[in-house]
């Protein structure tokens, strides 16, 4: 008797240490709805976006503003132009709809960053308004 629970905890032990091995967590896109709107037409994939945005460091430092140049950025969402927090964190949104995205670097600019605004290997927050949105049927 004493064999089979030696010879049971054995197999429990290496169980344990066996699915202990180290698993590598995959990043997350976090969003969050600042301003909600009701609408009919819901950002897609394909559509033409027009939309302001603030983009800050982790440590809360600014480092762009579309408000403060005055024009807001337009672009086709889903077809990789801009970075993959924007087409994931922007896909289902209502115009006038305000979100805050928080991007690791895997959905931003990774380990190399951008323009020296950048820094590698950042975790950015944007907080983005959806202005308009021009259908991909419509174009």
């Amino acid at each position: 008797m004493k064999c089979y629970l030696t010879i049971f905890f054995v197999c429990i032990v290496a169980l344990c240490v066996d699915s202990g091995t180290i698993t590598k967590k995959e990043p997350e896109l976090k969003i969050e709805t600042l301003k909600a709107v009701e609408c009919r037409k819901k950002s897609k994939i394909g559509d033409y976006l027009m939309v302001h945005y603030r983009g800050y460091l982790a440590d809360g430092k600014e480092f762009d503003d579309s408000y403060k140049r005055g024009h807001a950025v337009m672009f086709h969402i889903g077809q990789k132009t801009v970075i993959k927090a924007w087409d994931e964190g922007l896909l289902d949104m209502c115009e006038g709809e305000k979100r805050r995205i928080i991007s690791p670097p895997e959905f931003a600019y990774g380990d190399t960053g951008f323009s020296g605004m950048v820094p590698p290997g950042a975790t950015l927050t944007f907080e983005c308004e959806l202005l308009h949105i021009n259908l991909r049927d419509e174009l």
